[in-house]
């Protein structure tokens, strides 16, 4: 796993920190940690929030300077897979690619291929799409609204890479988004992606 993510010493620290956490506090805050490509850290926050970090206009500034080639890390504690607004940092000049680290073990990577806009395009007719395929597992208790949610989100991305929109990799795969793909099977999975990739593209 260590070769496979090129996780140098600092990188190593801070997955392992979010790692021994209290899950109390784990479930009620998200927090980042920016990396150059060498390894360096260069910050690290957390604005409190259960589901982002805020940025100051030095960082954001930072973000949108191509000179840079940041890493950005964050956890995600509901165990999701990276999110729309997670691959529209990605698409920032100064940004390499964006590492959600779920509380269960996995790991999102994602280095977006186009514009933000382009994204934001795709995702909406992905989105309504994916709730109608999954709606009708929840209904019948296939999998649980936690594992819908997880899968939805992998779904999504694993779409967006099809359509080569975004490099998107996946370690460690665990918790819900592993249940619910061994519930799902890989048919289903190849099915619904097909079926998205044609509704974009048409």
């Amino acid at each position: 796993l260590a070769q496979r993510l090129d996780l140098t010493p600092a990188k190593k620290l801070w997955l392992a920190e979010r790692k021994i956490e209290t899950p109390e506090r784990l479930r009620r805050q998200e927090y980042m940690a920016e990396f150059l490509t060498d390894g360096r850290e260069v910050f690290r926050k957390t604005t409190r929030s259960r589901n982002s970090v805020s940025f100051n206009r030095q960082e954001l500034a930072a973000f949108f300077d191509g000179r840079n080639r940041f890493e950005l890390f964050h956890n995600h504690p509901r165990s999701t897979s990276l999110s729309i607004p997670d691959l529209r940092m990605g698409t920032l000049p100064g940004i390499e690619s964006v590492i959600a680290v779920a509380h269960d073990g996995t790991i999102f990577t994602a280095r977006s291929l186009v514009d933000a806009n382009i994204i934001e395009n795709a995702a909406n007719p992905l989105i309504n799409a994916l709730k109608s395929r999954l709606s009708p597992l929840v209904a019948a208790r296939t999998i649980t609204p936690d594992q819908a949610d997880a899968l939805h989100q992998h779904l999504q991305n694993l779409a967006l890479q099809r359509l080569k929109m975004i490099d998107y990799r996946v370690d460690n795969v665990a918790g819900n988004t592993r249940a619910a793909l061994a519930v799902v099977g890989e048919s289903f999975v190849e099915d619904t992606l097909r079926s998205l990739y044609d509704m974009v593209r048409r």
